[in-house]
This record gives structure tokens, C-alpha cells and sequence, in this order.
């Protein structure tokens, strides 16, 4: 299942997290207004990226994204994505 998706707003295109809603962060971008095709390849690339992650878990099973958004604060309207 994709982690990440692309979700059509009032000013173009967001890339959210399709668990949390949230609107993704990647290097301090805020991945919102964008046009379809710039958020379809932010989308692929970071769903690929995340994919690849979740197999490099830590001791205690958590995943890089778990581990950012605990430290951000569940209560903020974006997730913070680290693409390496």
C-alpha cells in the first residue's frame, strides 16, 4: 500500500500521508500547490524511498518516518519525510 499519495486541493496538488492526512515535508519543502505531475513524482519517488526504509528498521522496530513524526509532534498539520 503507498504510504504517500497525491490529493488535488484548491490551489493545485498536495502530497499527504495516506495514514495521517498530513501534508509531507521533504529538505523544508512543503510539498503543497503543486502542479499533478510534480506531486505524481514526488509521490513515486518518496513512496519509493519510505519503501526501502521500512525494511532498515531499528531495535525496537520503529521506521525512520515513526521516528520523525514522534519527534515533530502528532499535532502538527504536516509529516516531515527524510529522503537521504
Amino acid at each position: 500500500m503507498a504510504r504517500y499519495l497525491a490529493r488535488r486541493g484548491v490551489e493545485g496538488f498536495s502530497v499527504v500521508s495516506a495514514q495521517t492526512g498530513r501534508i509531507a515535508i521533504v529538505n523544508g519543502r512543503l510539498l503543497d500547490e503543486l502542479d499533478e505531475d510534480e506531486a505524481d513524482d514526488f509521490v513515486d519517488l518518496i513512496n519509493c524511498v519510505e519503501g526501502e526504509s521500512l525494511m532498515e528498521t531499528d531495535d525496537v522496530g520503529e521506521t525512520a518516518e515513526a521516528t520523525s513524526l514522534a519527534a515533530v509532534g502528532a499535532s502538527r498539520p504536516y509529516a516531515p519525510v527524510a529522503l537521504a
